[in-house]
């Protein structure tokens, strides 16, 4: 060995150095941007799903009931409405759209809340619980308040006699419950620390549902 030079050891622990420093990178937040980005993508997803839900209801409704669906109006862009050609049970059609609109992303949470239990990797139920509240206030607040300027289908609510105090109770209990679980999100709705990977992972589920309602719109119009 020359003069002066001292034999340099392999560093034993820089392969742990940079596997905790890529780990501490993937658990910081998101740029703020991104962040914002991937939940206004995820809020429009969210709303799709809601009127899709809503939907649903009425459709299942309909065809159970005997009913003629003429087409559905269902995109991403604009609202939602279900034309039928013939109706047998119009009450029971038109409040199956709220009842299934809130009924699915429930059974959605509670299916997710254990899923997370049994496995502590998944990190969808944040996801779905945003989802399943938005699809709550959305439905309560369309019952609790539509009776004042009778609105779609509470318009159709009134016609057929479903008492005021039942679309008010509907709509407050409904928006009570989505508030409360959009509370457990915690700060900024959750978007506060999501990190890139998970912010990559909504946009891009997001943006594919979208695309998805689109090309529905198309089919169903």
């Amino acid at each position: 060995m020359p003069l002066g030079y001292k034999r340099v050891e392999p560093c034993k622990n820089c392969n742990h150095v940079i596997k905790m420093d890529e780990k501490d990178q993937s658990s910081r937040p998101a740029p703020l941007p991104y962040r914002l980005l991937a939940g206004a993508l995820a809020a429009w997803a969210a709303w799709y799903l809601m009127l899709a839900s809503h939907e649903s209801g009425h459709i299942i409704a309909a065809l159970l009931t005997g009913g003629r669906i003429d087409h559905v109006d269902l995109s991403p862009i604009g609202l939602s409405q279900t034309h039928l050609s013939h109706n047998p049970w119009p009450l029971l059609v038109v409040w199956a759209g709220p009842v299934v609109g809130i009924l699915d992303p429930l059974l959605a949470w509670l299916l997710a809340v254990w899923m997370r239990r049994r496995d502590q990797t998944l990190d969808v139920d944040k996801l779905i619980t945003f989802i399943a509240g938005l699809c709550l206030i959305a439905n309560g607040v369309y019952l609790g308040l539509g009776w004042i300027d009778l609105v779609g289908d509470t318009g159709e609510m009134m016609r057929l006699g479903t008492p005021t105090f039942v679309m008010i109770s509907f709509g407050v209990t409904s928006t009570a419950l989505g508030l409360l679980l959009w509370h457990r999100l915690g700060t900024g709705m959750g978007l506060a620390a999501i990190t890139q990977p998970n912010a990559n992972r909504l946009i891009v589920w997001s943006a594919g549902i979208l695309a998805f309602g689109v090309a529905l719109s198309f089919v169903l119009s």
